[in-house]
């Protein structure tokens, strides 16, 4: 159990993302879309990145994890904001790649030699 650990947070970014653009768009009016959605936008983005670095320490990674998820919440919101393209559709869709793409990165880390490299490093 403990050898397949490592896909953990992959896949609860990968079903968060899903998760987040199911209740958006197929059940709007729901009490529960808020906190689905600040899960998303607070811990996701941030993970997404983190867990590259390979830390080795859960409450390391999650404090950073929530930090650099709402700067990078921020950054994306400011970008949109300053280019007169504001669009919450293209924000969270940034957002959703951005997520995805860091989670695929995790389950590659393995196989690509410089990342694994960097995450055993102490």
């Amino acid at each position: 159990m403990k050898t397949f650990a490592w896909l953990f947070w992959p896949l609860l970014i990968l079903c968060s993302a899903v998760a987040v653009v199911a209740i958006l768009f197929t059940a709007p009016g729901t009490p529960l879309r808020g906190a689905v959605v600040m899960w998303f936008l607070f811990l996701c983005p941030g993970m997404a990145l983190i867990r590259l670095l390979g830390l080795q320490n859960l409450i390391m990674e999650l404090t950073m994890a929530i930090a650099v998820g709402i700067a990078i919440d921020g950054i994306v919101v400011g970008i949109f904001l300053y280019s007169g393209h504001w669009s919450i559709r293209g924000i969270l869709l940034v957002l959703l790649i951005w997520s995805c793409t860091g989670a695929f990165l995790q389950l590659l880390t393995p196989k690509i030699p410089f990342l694994q490299h960097m995450s055993t490093r102490a």
